[in-house]
């Protein structure tokens, strides 16, 4: 069944099941996201692809030529004389945007600068999201994922303390990637590995891949009154040095600051005093 100004983007069946959709792609100068339903009475569905249009361009100290109309359709022209010279200028009617070129997807809808589309069956998204929004931005299209093979990994994900050495694009079933941690942690596998289209780690927790080294310390001890300068953290490398301030109307009373060393802070009596 055709609708006007629109292509059928399924593959062509010859039957049909009871409420199955067919969707269909506007044409160039034409937006919507038009599809028919199959019933036992036939199809139904009343959504069109309707026609992208111009407004009238507001020109300062110029006027149109010919006919004035409020809208103009895609790639109409007109022409304007300046109002101080003997200057005269064309402007075109065209999308602000080119059509959306998705290998293995569709564009779903479009609303203004925003684009939204998703993946053919079979495929799925870059970043794993099962729909996505594209932005005009200079007349390209900003934000396009590909669609890659539902067996296929695509976004690695994030390893806490921690990060894996990659590149965009799609990994194929055995292929991996290293893994490396931040300092005072140790990798506990070495590389993540794509497996039936998702990342798998060894059967390890992301958050429990790059573990803290024995010679860590915790958080430091409190202290009343007190507060640390330094910016707080459930992890210090040995060497490292807190600070601690007394609070207003408090005083500091012996040494101020703590060092970890090797897995344990040192033992100092910190004392904030009413003053």
């Amino acid at each position: 069944m055709d609708i006007e100004n629109a292509v059928n983007r399924d593959p062509y069946s010859l039957t049909y099941k009871n409420n199955e959709r067919v969707y269909y792609e506007c044409r160039e100068g034409f937006t919507g996201s038009p599809f028919r339903t199959c019933t036992a009475n036939g199809w139904t569905g009343t959504s069109m692809c309707t026609e992208k249009l111009c407004n009238r361009p507001e020109l300062m100290d110029a006027n149109i030529r010919g006919v004035v109309k409020q809208s103009y359709s895609n790639n109409e022209k007109i022409q304007y004389d300046c109002t101080y010279s003997q200057e005269v200028h064309e402007a075109k009617c065209e999308e602000a945007c080119p059509k959306a070129v998705i290998p293995h997807g569709f564009a779903v809808g479009a609303q203004g600068d925003k684009l939204t589309y998703t993946c053919d069956e079979g495929y799925k998204l870059f970043n794993k999201g099962w729909w996505g929004e594209a932005t005009c931005v200079n007349h390209q299209w900003s934000g396009l994922e590909q669609c890659i093979g539902e067996m296929q990994c695509g976004e690695i994900p994030a390893i806490a303390n921690g990060e894996a050495l990659t590149i965009q694009k799609p990994y194929d079933e055995n292929d991996g990637t290293a893994i490396r941690c931040n300092e005072g942690f140790e990798a506990q596998v070495t590389r993540l590995s794509c497996h039936r289209g998702e990342w798998s780690s060894g059967g390890l927790p992301l958050n429990t891949i790059c573990t803290a080294r024995t010679s860590n310390c915790d958080a430091p001890p409190k202290v009343d009154n007190a507060i640390i300068t330094t910016t707080y953290k459930n992890n210090y490398l040995t060497d490292s040095e807190v600070v601690y301030e007394c609070r207003n109307k408090y005083m500091l009373v012996g040494e101020g600051s703590l060092r970890c060393l090797d897995g344990k802070w040192e033992e100092k009596n910190i004392t904030c005093a009413r003053t």
